[in-house]
Order: C-alpha cells, then sequence, then structure tokens
C-alpha cells in the first residue's frame, strides 16, 4: 500500500522531498497520537503543516476509498517503518475515527486545525476554541487520552 499510495511523495527512504512534501521518518505527526494519522489518511491535509520544524504547505489526498484493514496497515507501516518506533494502529480505531468525523466532507485546513478538531470538536467540524496546549510543537505531548476526545 504505500509503494502505491505514498512513495511518489514521500519517497521509498520515509524522508520526502525537502520543501515539498514532509518526512515521515521521525514525524511528530506519524509516531504521536494515534488518531491524528489515522484522520490524516481519512481527510487528508490542505495548507500548512509543520513536521519536524520544517513549514510545509500542500495538498495531502484523502484515503478514505480504502477500507479501514488498509488503512491501518499503511498507518502501522509508517508508524514502525525506517527510524519510527510507534504501535501499530488497528482497524477498528479507524473504524471509530471514519464514524466520528463522519460528517467531515472536506480535507483539514492545516495541522494545527486538524489536531484542534479531533481534540476539542471529536472530529467532526472545526475548532470552537483555541488549543490549550501550545503550538503544533507540543500538541503532541498533550495530557489528553488516545480515545477522550474532549478537555
Amino acid at each position: 500500500l504505500y509503494a502505491a499510495q505514498c512513495v511518489a511523495c514521500h519517497q521509498a527512504s520515509g524522508k520526502g522531498l525537502a520543501g515539498v512534501f514532509p518526512p515521515l521518518d521521525a514525524s511528530e505527526w506519524v509516531i504521536g497520537d494515534e488518531r491524528i494519522v489515522a484522520n490524516i489518511l481519512l481527510h487528508g491535509i490542505v495548507g500548512e503543516i509543520t513536521v519536524a520544524g520544517v513549514a510545509y504547505k500542500g495538498n495531502m489526498p484523502a484515503f478514505k476509498q480504502l477500507g479501514d484493514a488498509e488503512l491501518a496497515a499503511m498507518a502501522s507501516h509508517v508508524r514502525s517503518a525506517w527510524s519510527n518506533k510507534a504501535a501499530p494502529i488497528k482497524p477498528e480505531l479507524i473504524a471509530q475515527e471514519r464514524k466520528a468525523s463522519s460528517t467531515r466532507t472536506t480535507p483539514f485546513s492545516g495541522g494545527e486545525a486538524m489536531t484542534c478538531t479531533i481534540w476539542f470538536d471529536g472530529g467532526g467540524g472545526e475548532c470552537t476554541q483555541a488549543p490549550k496546549y501550545g503550538t503544533s510543537k507540543n500538541f503532541f505531548s498533550s495530557p489528553l487520552s488516545s480515545s477522550s476526545g474532549t478537555t
């Protein structure tokens, strides 16, 4: 799946293309909260996202046409490939996030909007309050559990 869907932009090395496509290797978005990577795959992102301190502006397509098991396999692969050592993602998590965000019809508008939406709004809409835990550089150390979705 990675070779068919991701390698053209993120490269076989997972390093991306400098200034154009962000790396997946050692990316806080990939190895952080598993709901984040699930929602990136389900809905995509348009706009700015900062990865390892570097801002990227572009368009990450959604892959919601793929099944839960396929998306879980893709997410699990990137979370454990290269230098990444994050836990695998189960198809049940993809199904949960797909259901929670079923009203979303557009990609997330940048990385911070996506993170705020998932944590404060359950994934379906846009932020209704500012993130409490700072900028995208430290969103990933929030005390929120991966199953709560609320503050």
